[in-house]
């Protein structure tokens, strides 16, 4: 497996988008929840290009953070896969920053990150940072 590192890696990102993001890290640290942002996220935002979605790998139940954060945030809770722990919190214009829908998508993953991304299925989207 290759792991690459980038320290001091600085991207610009749409200030709804951010704002947005630092809510959700703060209820997930909050809640004792190591998370990650990964896959096509990641790779659009390193591309420059506009992402259709956020996804986040959380340490635990991704089922439950998401709901437990659709409470939190607004929204609408949406279970994609109940048997691989995969859901989505679709949050409506009143709920984000700049007015926009924006979609939190969570997986859960179990020991560390570096496993989640070895079993992902495109090597591009095998990305995380630390949210």
């Amino acid at each position: 497996m290759y792991l690459q590192v980038v320290a001091g890696l600085e991207l610009s990102i749409e200030p709804s988008v951010s704002t947005l993001l630092a809510r959700v890290s703060r209820f997930l640290s909050g809640q004792g929840i190591k998370a990650y942002l990964t896959g096509g996220f990641v790779r659009d935002w390193l591309m420059e290009r506009e992402a259709g979605d956020i996804d986040i790998a959380v340490a635990g139940d991704a089922l439950e953070t998401a709901q437990s954060l659709t409470a939190e945030l607004g929204g609408r809770y949406v279970p994609l896969d109940e048997t691989n722990r995969i859901a989505r919190v679709v949050l409506n214009d009143e709920a984000t920053p700049s007015g926009e829908k924006l979609m939190l998508d969570f997986t859960s993953f179990k020991g560390g990150i570096e496993d989640d991304l070895g079993r992902r299925d495109f090597t591009i989207n095998a990305i995380a940072i630390d949210i």
